[in-house]
C-alpha cells in the first residue's frame, strides 16, 4: 500500500508523453504559457496541466513524478530564456507573494 502512494499523490491525469524537448522549439511554447496565464484557450493536452499548476507550484512540485518534474524545468528554463516577462506574469498569477516559485525552481533544478 505504501508503495503506490506517490502515484497516488502525482498527477496521473496529465499526458506524460508529451516530447516537451521539442515543444520549447515550437510556437506552442508561446501558446503554453498564454494557456496558463488564461490568455487563450488551451490545447486538451493542456487543460489539465493548467488545472495543477497552482497546486504544483504551491507545494513545489511534491506530488509530481520525476519525469513531470523534469518536464516542469525543461518549460520553465525555456520560457525564462524566452518569454521572461510572460513567466514574470505567470508568477504574479500564481505566487503573487512570491514565496512559493524560488523552492520550486529549486526543486526541480535537479531534474
Amino acid at each position: 500500500m505504501i508503495a503506490l502512494l506517490p502515484v497516488a499523490l502525482s498527477y496521473t491525469d496529465v499526458d506524460d508523453n508529451i516530447d516537451f524537448n521539442k515543444l520549447i522549439h515550437t510556437p506552442q511554447l508561446k501558446d503554453l504559457i498564454l494557456c496558463l496565464l488564461d490568455k487563450q484557450p488551451c490545447s486538451t493536452q493542456m487543460v489539465k496541466y493548467r488545472a495543477h499548476a497552482a497546486e504544483a507550484i504551491d507545494n513545489a512540485c511534491a506530488n509530481c513524478m520525476v519525469l513531470q518534474k523534469q518536464h516542469f524545468w525543461t518549460v520553465l528554463h525555456a520560457l525564462e530564456t524566452v518569454y521572461p516577462d510572460l513567466v514574470r506574469q505567470v508568477r504574479d498569477k500564481y505566487d503573487p507573494e512570491g514565496r512559493h516559485f524560488a523552492r520550486l525552481e529549486g526543486e526541480i533544478a535537479q531534474y
